[in-house]
């Protein structure tokens, strides 16, 4: 019996400033939504930091440990989830503790572009789970310039996302809409107060 192909990731062009920054920028958004002060680092497809920002209030010793996330994320194409988990197990998995540079600790996330790995975020100071942090990264809220700000509503009102990344039609990044952005829109589609019906007293 003939058995499918595994599937394998291969590594893509290194991750640029811009969207690194964009990357960071959402993971703060993220962050400020729920008060968890944080490191973040990007790495790009070889592992080379492009992007290192601490928040106010975050522990100093994050910076390291957001790093090593990361570029653990990037050496071994998976989220340093899979090293905690397999730890937690124990066993034979006890055996990652001898492999050099894997981090057993969640918040190393890879960043993949059209099947291809092309970076990874590190996280730290997270005081939940990282499934919200992932949804907003691997899988980034987009839209496209001629969408109308009322369509935006539904995905910045899902309780997870609070910006939305707007691409033109080869994928390439021209903006950020904020949940701060939507609401200024929408608040100039409303009716002007000389037109509105009086409150009844």
């Amino acid at each position: 019996m003939s058995t499918a192909p595994q599937a394998f990731i291969s590594y893509g062009p290194p991750v640029s400033l811009d969207i690194a920054r964009r990357v960071a920028a959402a993971a703060e958004a993220e962050a400020r939504a729920n008060g968890w002060p944080m490191v973040i680092a990007v790495m790009d497809s070889a592992a080379n930091l492009v992007v290192l920002h601490k928040m106010d209030h975050a522990q100093t010793g994050s910076v390291e440990i957001a790093q090593a996330k990361a570029r653990s994320s990037v050496r071994f194409k998976r989220p340093t989830r899979v090293f905690e988990e397999a730890l937690a197990a124990g066993g034979l998995n006890l055996r990652l503790l001898a492999t050099e540079g894997a981090c057993p600790l969640e918040g190393g996330l890879p960043l993949m572009h059209e099947g291809r790995l092309v970076g990874a975020v590190g996280l730290r100071e997270l005081s939940m789970s990282t499934e919200t942090i992932a949804h907003a990264i691997s899988r980034p809220a987009v839209a496209r310039p001629s969408d109308s700000a009322l369509s935006l509503l539904p995905v910045l009102t899902d309780g997870r996302t609070h910006a939305v990344i707007i691409v033109d039609d080869d994928y390439r990044i021209l903006g950020l809409i904020s949940q701060t952005d939507l609401l200024s829109a929408v608040a100039r589609l409303l009716p002007k107060e000389d037109n509105a019906v009086p409150a009844v007293a």
